[in-house]
């Protein structure tokens, strides 16, 4: 599924866009379907009407839908659900939600975090899942979860993470393999793009079965950074949508997956009728007399009377 969904982005992006685009695709009905139907699914930011039957409760709700608004702006909803709209039209959205620690004041010694809200669209390449399950169920995966990368002095002087394993912690060596990614990267997959920072690669897994969301580092180690007891919707933090099931499947089917192949068939004959066009040529001739009256009527234009040895 990342591999085709590598070769999908890289006929939506056509041939001038990185140095392992495609060739030969003079128009873009790919990039002009999902384009079409992202404005259709997601054109604005979402907006939140929040109402009351209760004439003492109104100017309640007004501060309320106001502040709920100011919160979905200040969380950049509006770009995250358009990158997790896009994500399904190719594949399948996945949307992470939950509370990010933006402070940690002490209290009589006591660190007391200070959480917000967000919202953050999971790339496919990061996205990981049970793959022996058929149906989205938290009965029947196992579990799901997400890779990201974080500085390695952030990591190590997090608090909320386990001491001992903070000290196992270790810079990543080079970047993991990310097909969708390679697009605009110069090294491609080779591993040859180095990071300005030190950064370490971290798995965040939220297992429905113990109702635990487990962080630990990617290279391994045998204490977790954390496990926390998850107190949020029964799915975790983690929102999916995709386009057609299919059956006995957990994938589903997206619209790009059928449009892709008429997109190549139409580019394919308008390259065609291109290279057709190229060759094709209008040219006149004359014999070794007329050379000169050739070239007499080649200077001339059009509606133009001249005189010639030879009107033939």
């Amino acid at each position: 599924f990342r591999q085709e969904l590598a070769d999908a982005l890289k006929s939506y992006t056509g041939p001038h866009y990185g140095k392992n685009s495609t060739d030969d695709r003079p128009i873009n009905m790919l990039q002009l379907s999902v384009e079409s139907l992202l404005q259709q699914l997601s054109s604005r930011a979402p907006q939140v009407l929040c109402t009351t039957h209760k004439p003492e409760l109104k100017g309640a709700a007004i501060e309320l839908e106001l502040a709920m608004n100011m919160a979905l702006k200040k969380m950049k909803f509006e770009q995250e659900h358009r990158l997790w709209v896009l994500s399904a039209i190719f594949l399948v959205g996945v949307l992470e939600v939950g509370l990010d620690v933006v402070d940690t004041p002490e209290i009589d010694g006591e660190p007391l975090p200070i959480t917000d809200i967000f919202c953050e669209a999971i790339m496919f390449d990061d996205f990981v899942f049970d793959t022996t399950a058929t149906k989205w169920d938290r009965r029947q995966v196992g579990f799901w979860g997400h890779k990201f990368r974080m500085s390695l002095e952030v990591a190590k002087n997090d608090k909320s993470f386990n001491e001992e394993a903070r000290k196992e912690l270790k810079a990543m060596e080079r970047p993991g393999r990310d097909e969708t990614a390679s697009l605009s990267k110069p090294g491609g997959n080779s591993g040859t793009n180095e990071a300005f920072n030190d950064m370490v690669e971290i798995w965040q897994i939220f297992c429905p079965q113990e109702n635990e969301l487990i962080t630990f580092s990617c290279d391994g180690g045998d204490t977790p950074l954390k496990t926390v007891s998850w107190r949020g919707p029964k799915d975790g933090p983690y929102h999916l949508i995709g386009f057609n099931p299919v059956l006995n499947n957990i994938m589903p089917l997206a619209p790009v997956a059928n449009w892709i192949d008429l997109d190549d068939l139409e580019n394919k004959l308008y390259t065609k009728l291109g290279r057709q066009a190229s060759r094709q040529k209008t040219i006149g001739i004359c014999d070794l007399q007329g050379v000169k009256d050739g070239q007499t009527i080649m200077k001339t234009s059009d509606g133009e009377v001249i005189a010639v040895g030879n009107p033939n």
